[in-house]
C-alpha cells in the first residue's frame, strides 16, 4: 500500500506542478488551485516514503551451505608412492674381490680388489719377494685385455709402490689403473674375464718369466 501511495503522490505532483506552472502562464485563475493539488500531492508522496517498511529480506555474511572441507593430502602415501618411483642409477661400475694369486719367477701375486668402470679398470693388489733374491718388477707398464679391447696402464692414476726392485721377503701393494682407449667405452655388464699383462719378472740370475694372470669377473 505505502508503495501505491508513494507512486501516486509523485505523479500527482508532477503533473499539478506542470499544470499550475502552465496556469499562471496563461493567467486562466486556476493556478491557485492547482497549486492545492499540488501540496496534497506532495505531502501524500511524502507520507509513502516514509510508511514504507525496510524489506525483511536480510543478506546473511555466512553460508548456510554445508562446508565442504578439501581432502587432507594422505603423506605417508605421497612417500610410499615417491619411493615406489624409480630413482636414476648412476652407472658406478662393478667392483669385486678378486681373490686370485699365482707366483711368478719367485714373486708371490695376489689380485685383490677389483673395480671396473666404462672408461677405466682398477686392480688392487700385493706382492712377496719369496726368494733369498732381489726381483725386479713394473706392473705399472703392462696391459689388461677384456674382449676385443686392449686397456694400457696409466702410473700417474695408480697408488703404492709396487715397481722397480723388491728385495727378499718384501711385501708391497698398490693399486694399478688401466684406462679405456679415447673415445670408447667398456660395456660393463658383459665382460666375463679381465687378462692382466704385468709384463716380465726378473731375478738376480737374469731369469724371467711373464705375469700373465686371468681374472675372472663376479
Amino acid at each position: 500500500m505505502s508503495i501505491l501511495l508513494t507512486i501516486l503522490g509523485f505523479l500527482s505532483t508532477v503533473v499539478f506542478g506542470v499544470l499550475s506552472l502552465v496556469g499562471m502562464i496563461k493567467k486562466n485563475g486556476k493556478a491557485k488551485k492547482r497549486g492545492i493539488y499540488t501540496a496534497v500531492s506532495f505531502v501524500l508522496f511524502i507520507i509513502g516514503i516514509t510508511t514504507m517498511s525496510p524489506s525483511d529480506e536480510t543478506v546473511s555474511t555466512s553460508s548456510d551451505q554445508p562446508v565442504v572441507s578439501q581432502p587432507k593430502e594422505n603423506t605417508e602415501e605421497t612417500k610410499t608412492v615417491e619411493t615406489q618411483k624409480e630413482t636414476p642409477k648412476v652407472d658406478e661400475g662393478k667392483k669385486f674381490d678378486a681373490a686370485v694369486s699365482q707366483v711368478v719367477n719367485g714373486l708371490k701375486i695376489n689380485i685383490a680388489e677389483v673395480k671396473i668402470e666404462k672408461d677405466k679398470v682398477s686392480v688392487g693388489m700385493n706382492i712377496e719377494n719369496s726368494t733369498q733374491q732381489k726381483i725386479t718388477f713394473y706392473p705399472d707398464q703392462g696391459s689388461v685385455v677384456i674382449g676385443n679391447m686392449q686397456l694400457e696402464s696409466n702410473m700417474f692414476m695408480g697408488t703404492g709402490d709396487l715397481s722397480g726392485d723388491i728385495n727378499a721377503a718384501v711385501k708391497k701393494d698398490g693399486v694399478i689403473v688401466f684406462t679405456v682407449p679415447e673415445g670408447k667405452e667398456l660395456d660393463i655388464a658383459s665382460i666375463k674375464e679381465l687378462k692382466l699383462n704385468f709384463g716380465t719378472v726378473y731375478d738376480d740370475g737374469y731369469k724371467s718369466e711373464e705375469a700373465n694372470i686371468v681374472v675372472p669377473v663376479k
